[in-house]
């Protein structure tokens, strides 16, 4: 009998846990922080005498807890003690274990498993290392609320005690343990929090006898996800489920006496006795997962959370929202680190840089964010430390005429701002921000124009000195403001009023009403204004073409080439490029509505901000619209309506770092986009209409519009003592370094070798993931998993991929194949070690030159668009016939011929329906000239159709539940017959194996197509293979893998001639909700989920990679 082994490389997933600490042997001393991922532990050091706080990178020094059927979500070192190893306990449900981390300047950091897994009888929750004055070495807090005392020795842990906690409490969700301090004799305390949101504390005296009386907090409204303790255990911080961070503080703590920290919390001269709440951290936008006290600089403490919003906040003890710090992708924010904490940091001298926190996010990314630039912010927190002394003053201007009312604002520049009102009146106003001193001071107003029995609606400012405005007649008025031209008016529309105008460079204009239709105007150099073209936008919906258009944003683009270009967004979330006399080109860009854009100083790059709350960056090139990256700016804030750089001779690749924001819920925020970070905010305050920014690198004025009365004008600008120093533009703000990368922010959905690992080169792996981006790996068996730079950005989830060794200009490439929501199927040519370049793309909605009628999906009524969700594809001498099975059931092909420098032509060729239900899976072969493709349903079915034929050859029921995933074998390939060995995976928890017959009769004639038949010679099933869900499958040479929901690897030896199945070997796999899998020749695995587990299989009969 063959043996079986599986081996485990390494996984790149959610960070459970973090701990910092340092370690000394002799004279040298190096900072080390232990990042749990999965059942891996990975270690990131600073050389000696560097900062903590800005020098860790990575040790390359791994360790593997397999504790039980879990990942390690606990951490606890020992107490610095004399020079030598640092001894640490990890964590995880029902299991525990102790290692060792050391440090040598020969070898580095290094760490080394002292022990065997300790079982223990409950679910831990925090751990602590006992003084001598206690009866053991180590105490556990569990969820069913009670304490176990164990000694360590030469044979190991032996528990020496179990305490009993609060009677009244019948589970716990989180623990903290901490000692108090030796002289008040009073042994340790416990914090807990449960699911009913309330908090209980209590304390264990030294000989660990009896427990004192303990104490509930009430408060929270939800499940309290996380407690912690600090300050020798007299401040104890809560993060729970209703979105809220507590701070509770103890009588007589040092918060309250001055001691430590900043707390402005007036308290009673005469305390009573016990715990009371003094700070919630409110404005997180899901559920809190952690939180630390963290000195922020100075003399200051400050709060820091993680959420499930991907942020981490930090606020002042008062509750006061001081930054929030974006950097991680979705999914959330799981658990944070101080470097240096409260007390230590209080007692000993520590560098500014050492002021720092680290975050693990679900994306497994690691970011050091530096807190020394924080502080406090003093007044109304308009100016924070890190950036130039900015002031902000406030203006107001309100309409003249009570029954007025103001319609649109255009910013001219900080000093100088255009408001046209609704009875045909435009106003000049003489902003002067450098000169304001009181808030709320009235500013000056010329009337420029006036004409009675005008409604504008509309106004757009191209330049300094020309003004476009629509009305709601139909007509427009161009301006000239610094000249003797004075204004001309044009006709535009005779059905519909004018619904937007924009203005650009010399003069030129556009104008649109409501329906979609667009006028081109050119006003500078001639008498009267003289309109260029009318286009027609395309309709947001095939057949809509009565559907309300409205214009929101426009842009003017100095493009090479003829006439003007214009990029224009409109309220479905949809760009147009307005190109005169070529055609429009239309991407829809956003879910909801699209509120801004803005030109990059890159050639042909722009960003648009949506509804939807993102930021997309954007490229428009001969081969259509890319989306480059997505970024949101100004979480927690209502949708951004208006977007200025700071930057605007940046030249590099991505967007410029510094942006100013203004939103609609009437602040405007300074963003360092590239390091994903907050800098400065400016709160308005109140739900109010957003007019207008401008900004550069010395002020910004933002203007908005109150009840459409009054218009409120915020400005800042830099003290003199700022503005002539030579750094006066650079925002004192470090970036957070990264010190693991990200992978994806959400589950993976398919994942695929591009190339397997040779003999010094790492294998190169993609993975598709829900959250909209394709990224590739390097992997093998001696190389851990290392997300790449490349990165491919989709409208919606990456649901599908497939890869296919093509020879393009007589060179071997790989071609990427990719597709997801949308509808959106696109090709990528991997180049050099790991970088991709997209060479065709196309969309399911392209096919309507198809006879027969797509049906749309429905859900609820509402029409849904088809998503790719199987990908297959078969290559033959020049070309590559591609496949793709569609949410609708339906299974289009393509032929791909490749051309000269590596481009590629796609000829559609023809759909089928190859399901009733949703297609999950697809896998296409080539056998005798005949092309094929297996397709597996929601309903359980499978469906084997050629693709040059217009109906399935066979459909049978295989499964109970949704087929998942499908692997073919070739058992038998002639002239007449060809024998297929097909594995699927099921929702109904079975795998299934079965032989499929395809008989292929001679051609009639020379050339003509043959006749083919397919039957279902055999087939059996597993029942009960997995636990859950049955998710994917494969082949390791002769022997079959299957994968499972419940974390469970399979080897099964499957019999050709029986179809039967037997089980030879099982893994825990440490990647969470598992659901795809590849398998290499060699039999490298790669399973994906909630991250990338790279396994290898090591049987007799299988060579490897």
């Amino acid at each position: 009998m063959a043996d079986f082994a599986i081996q485990s490389h390494g996984y790149v997933g959610p960070v459970g846990t973090c701990c910092s600490l340092s370690v000394e042997l002799g004279t040298h001393r190096a900072h080390v922080l232990l990042v749990a991922v999965g059942a891996d532990l990975h270690a990131l050091s600073s050389p000696a005498g560097a900062s903590a706080a800005s020098h860790f990178v990575d040790s390359a020094s791994e360790l593997r807890f397999l504790l039980g059927t879990c990942h390690v979500h606990g951490l606890c070192p020992k107490e610095l003690g004399p020079p030598g190893p640092r001894c640490v306990v990890a964590f995880g449900p029902h299991a525990l274990r102790l290692f060792e981390v050391t440090q040598s300047p020969q070898d580095g950091v290094a760490m080394k498993a002292c022990g065997d897994v300790v079982r223990l009888p409950d679910w831990p929750l925090d751990v602590a290392w006992l003084p001598k004055q206690f009866l053991g070495d180590l105490v556990v807090a569990y969820g069913r609320v009670f304490l176990e005392i164990w000694r360590l020795g030469d044979e190991g842990p032996r528990r020496q005690r179990r305490l009993a906690g609060p009677a009244e409490v019948s589970f716990l969700y989180s623990a903290s343990l901490q000692l108090l301090p030796i002289a008040t004799d009073s042994g340790m305390r416990c914090a807990g929090g449960t699911f009913d949101g309330f908090a209980v504390l209590w304390t264990v005296p030294h000989s660990a006898c009896t427990e004192l009386a303990h104490v509930q907090l009430s408060g929270h409204e939800g499940a309290i996800f996380r407690t912690r303790l600090f300050l020798d255990a007299t401040a104890l911080l809560t993060a729970s489920d209703d979105r809220t961070v507590r701070l509770w503080v103890e009588e007589g703590s040092p918060l309250l006496r001055g001691a430590v920290g900043s707390l402005r919390t007036k308290v009673p001269s005469q305390p009573s006795p016990g715990w009371r709440c003094v700070a919630i951290c409110r404005g997180h936008g899901c559920r809190v997962w952690d939180a630390v006290l963290a000195p922020i600089g100075g003399p200051s403490l400050g709060i820091v959370s993680a959420s499930e919003d991907s942020i981490v906040r930090v606020f002042s003890l008062e509750g006061v929202l001081l930054r929030e710090l974006q950097g991680h992708q979705t999914r959330g924010v799981r658990c944070l680190e101080v470097v240096v904490e409260p007390m230590a940091w209080a007692s000993t001298a520590f560098a500014q840089a050492d002021l720092a926190v680290i975050s693990g996010g679900e994306d497994g990314a690691v970011k050091l964010w530096p807190l020394c630039d924080l502080g406090i912010p003093e007044g109304d927190g308009s100016s924070k430390a890190g950036y130039p002394a900015k002031h902000a003053c406030s203006k107001l201007w309100h309409v003249p005429q009570a029954e007025d009312w103001i319609r649109e604002v255009a910013l001219l520049s900080h000093s100088e701002a255009l408001v046209a009102t609704n009875f045909g009146k435009i106003y000049r106003l003489l902003l002067c921000a450098e000169d304001a001193k009181d808030a709320g001071e009235q500013v000056p107003a010329r009337l420029l124009f006036d004409e009675p029995g005008v409604c504008f609606t509309c106004m757009g400012v191209g330049t300094s000195t020309h003004v476009w405005t629509g009305c709601a007649d139909g007509r427009a008025l161009f301006l000239c403001i610094e000249t003797d031209a004075g204004s001309k008016w044009v006709e535009a529309f005779r059905q519909y009023r004018v619904s937007a105008a924009f203005g650009g460079g010399e003069g030129q204009g556009l104008l649109a009403d409501h329906a979609g239709h667009v006028q081109l105007w050119r006003g500078a150099g001639s008498e009267s204004p003289s309109r260029l073209g009318e286009v027609k936008l395309a309709a947001p919906r095939r057949g809509d073409k009565d559907q309300r258009q409205r214009l929101l944003c426009a842009e003017f683009l100095p493009l090479d080439g003829g006439g003007p270009s214009w990029l224009v967004g409109d309220e479905h979330g949809i760009l147009h490029l307005v190109n005169l006399p070529g055609p429009c080109l239309s991407h829809r860009g956003h879910e909801g509505k699209v509120l801004c854009l803005r030109r990059l100083p890159v050639s042909r790059e722009f960003l648009s901000a949506g509804s939807d709350g993102t930021v997309v960056h954007h490229r428009l090139d001969q081969e259509g619209w890319t989306q480059l990256a997505t970024h949101r700016l100004g979480c927690g804030l209502r949708h951004l309506a208006h977007l200025s750089l700071l930057s605007p001779d940046f030249s590099g690749p991505g967007i410029p770092p510094l942006l100013v924001g203004a939103f609609q819920s009437a602040d405007f925020v300074l963003w360092n986009a590239g390091a994903g970070l907050e800098i400065w905010r400016r709160r308005c305050g109140g739900a109010k209409r957003p007019n207008g920014l401008i900004a550069d690198e010395a002020a910004h004025t933002f203007v908005f519009s109150s009840a459409s009365k009054t218009l409120e004008i915020h400005s800042t600008y830099a003290s003199p003592a700022v503005s002539g120093s030579s750094d006066a533009h650079e925002p004192g703000v470090v970036a957070p370094k990264g010190l693991r990368q990200p992978l994806h922010g959400r589950e993976i959905h398919s994942t695929c070798w591009l190339r397997p690992p040779s003999e010094g080169r790492p294998g190169l792996l993609a993975t598709a993931s829900e959250d909209t981006s394709l990224r590739l790996l390097s992997a093998g068996r001696d190389v851990a998993p290392t997300p790449e730079s490349a990165s491919v950005r989709f409208p919606g989830a990456v649901r599908a991929l497939a890869a296919a060794k093509v020879v393009v200009a007589g060179q071997e490439s790989c071609l990427l194949l990719s597709g997801g929501a949308k509808g959106v199927l696109q090709a990528h040519m991997v180049e050099g070690a790991a970088s991709l370049r997209r060479v065709w793309s196309t969309s399911l909605a392209e096919d309507a030159a198809a006879a027969d009628h797509v049906a749309e999906e429905e859900d609820g009524g509402a029409r849904l668009e088809e998503r790719v969700m199987a990908i297959g594809c078969v290559t033959l001498e020049a070309s590559l016939l591609v496949c793709a099975a569609a949410s609708s059931g339906l299974l289009r092909s393509w032929r791909l011929r490749f051309g000269p420098a590596g481009s590629i032509e796609g000829d559609f060729l023809q759909r089928q329906r190859a399901a009733d239900t949703t297609a999950l899976c697809a896998e296409c072969f080539l056998e005798q000239g005949f092309a094929g493709v297996l397709v597996g349903s929601a309903d359980g079915k499978l469906a084997a159709a050629g693709l040059a034929e217009s109906e399935p050859l066979l459909r049978t029921q295989l499964h109970d539940a949704g087929l998942n995933h499908l692997a073919l074998r070739v058992l038998r390939s002639d002239v007449e017959l060809v024998q297929l060995l097909l594995l699927t995976a099921g929702d109904d928890h079975r795998v299934a194996l079965c032989r499929l017959d395809f008989a292929i009769s001679r051609a009639p004639s020379p050339g003509a197509p043959r006749a083919v038949s397919c039957a279902l010679a055999m087939s059996r099933r597993v029942d009960c293979a997995h636990t859950s869900a049955a998710r994917a499958v494969g082949w390791a040479g002769p022997w079959a893998l299957s994968l499972g929901l419940d974390r469970r690897l399979r080897v099964w030896e499957a019999l050709e001639d029986s179809c039967a199945l037997t089980e030879r070997a099982a893994q825990v796999v440490s990647c969470s909700e598992p659901e795809a899998l590849a398998v290499t020749a060699g039999g490298l695995l790669a399973l994906a989920g909630r991250g990338v587990e790279v396994s290898s299989i090591l049987v007799d009969g299988l060579r490897p990679d």
